[in-house]
């Protein structure tokens, strides 16, 4: 029991872990919503502050309003119109959430199964205490 109750709490702490990495990743994605949101209607020349991660910004010159470079998978972007770029964004960031509600529902069962079974270690415990004692 104590073995599979080490696994629970294991599998709890990696749930954990993933919940914060998908936590970052949709608060990510919100900005660079945000971003887009603010960028229509930017006029060539303009200058933007351009978040680089970490609270980070730089200033930049925009060069071509009308298109932004957006990753669409493993290594590769396409310059699209901000419009559709925040699309894509919209519907990750919808993918990101989702995924979080389920890592927090695993959780959430994870610990109910882990406490279930502490519960049942320590009323084993018990008897094996009682019945020594008899």
């Amino acid at each position: 029991m104590l073995s599979v109750l080490d696994q629970y709490r294991y599998q709890a702490e990696r749930l954990s872990q993933q919940l914060q990495v998908l936590t970052a990743t949709e608060q990510e994605l919100g900005a660079a919503w945000d971003f887009l949101g603010s960028f229509e209607g930017m006029e060539e020349g303009a200058e933007v502050k351009v978040p680089v991660g970490g609270g980070v910004f730089v200033s930049a010159t925009v060069a071509r309003p009308d298109r932004v470079l957006t990753a669409v998978g493993d290594d590769i972007s396409v310059e699209l119109p901000p419009d559709d770029a925040a699309q894509r964004i919209g519907e990750r960031r919808d993918q990101v959430r989702e995924l979080i509600q389920q890592v927090r529902g695993s959780i959430e069962q994870t610990e109910a199964s882990a406490m279930a079974l502490q519960q049942q270690a320590e009323a084993a415990f018990q008897e094996l205490q009682a019945s020594k004692e008899k």
